[in-house]
């Protein structure tokens, strides 16, 4: 099976590219280790028009669910490799899956930190995950290690406290960056159990997480924890070695791209943070991204030899006006 379109990030870009490429009936896969980027994250976004105030997350929540009400299909996974193959298709990598698509819009930033323990790649999206509140309605009843001490590993835990039987905090210290009031909320769960001074040593299991084994305290005993999902917060890294030799990129390592959002190679495509476009901010990614499909749809159908138009929307008469088409 080939798409028409991979889309590499699931936050404000990638979400807002799936939503145009879809409705324009072309197959999107967007493949990405969150919902939603960073942006989820932000407890409040209060600049986004026409919305008002609103947690980040259930705004990506929005983006998500209106790209795929037109057919998107959106994955949790990590993408390792991208090969521009000789039939003008690419070959795209990620987690244990290869698939083949005609075009690539990239449109991520900073994506989560992984971890490189054993079992990690092999079992994301199989109980491994980046995102807690993305998988958080799958998880009711279920044992679930969240692993991380800063302010997004808190909050996952405050969150699946509430729904999870029980949550296991590994932290490799024995004190918190976290606000004190998540700390605070954290106490009051009677299913939380704190592992600390504790590194994660390896995640188990085939089809499906089935448990953790942990190095803890100053003579790395071994604990092992059967478990049913991994929640990682380990914070975000700029993730683009696996770009090299496939576009341009810049000093900074950002994607360097055209006005209309081409990159140096053909059938590639970039969008939002990951981009030498100024300004990040949520709504400049959302129209960076929605520039990107615009980009990417034209492409394609000049090569299937369609009449469209790079205008789509907008036409020339005489004199300095345009009409709307």
């Amino acid at each position: 099976m080939t798409y028409d379109v991979v889309i590499v990030g699931g936050g404000p870009a990638g979400l807002t590219a799936a939503l145009y490429t879809a409705r324009r009936n072309l197959r999107t896969l967007i493949v990405s280790k969150d919902l939603g980027g960073q942006a989820a994250t932000t407890s409040v976004i209060e600049n986004y028009p026409g919305v008002g105030a609103i947690d980040g997350f259930e705004l990506m929540q929005r983006f998500k669910d209106q790209a795929v009400s037109y057919g998107a299909e959106f994955v949790l996974g990590d993408v390792h490799t991208i090969v521009p193959e000789s039939n003008e298709t690419f070959t795209v990598t990620y987690n244990t899956e290869t698939i083949t698509t005609r075009s690539v819009i990239l449109a991520f930033g900073l994506t989560p930190r992984s971890l490189g323990v054993p079992g990690e790649a092999e079992l994301m999206g199989k109980g491994v995950t980046y995102s807690t509140a993305a998988v958080a309605d799958t998880l009711h009843d279920k044992t679930v290690a969240v692993i991380g001490g800063g302010n997004s590993a808190i909050e996952s835990v405050n969150l699946l406290a509430d729904i999870a039987k029980r949550v296991y905090l590994v932290h490799r210290r024995d004190r918190f960056r976290a606000e004190a009031v998540l700390l605070e909320k954290m106490e009051q769960h009677p299913n939380v159990t704190q592992v600390l001074n504790a590194e994660l040593k390896q995640i188990h299991g085939s089809e499906q997480v089935t448990g953790i084994t942990v190095l803890q305290g100053a003579d790395k005993s071994e604990q092992t924890i059967n478990l049913d999902t991994v929640c990682i917060n380990a914070g975000f890294m700029s993730k683009t070695s696996f770009l090299d030799g496939v576009v341009e990129m810049s000093a900074k390592h950002e994607v360097v791209i055209q006005p209309d959002c081409h990159t140096s190679r053909a059938g590639v495509f970039a969008a939002g943070d990951i981009t030498t476009g100024n300004y990040k901010q949520v709504v400049v990614s959302a129209g960076e991204g929605c520039k990107a499909a615009l980009a990417c749809y034209t492409y394609l159908g000049k090569k299937d030899g369609k009449d469209v138009s790079v205008d789509q929307d907008w036409q020339v008469t005489s004199g300095p006006h345009f009409i709307r088409s």
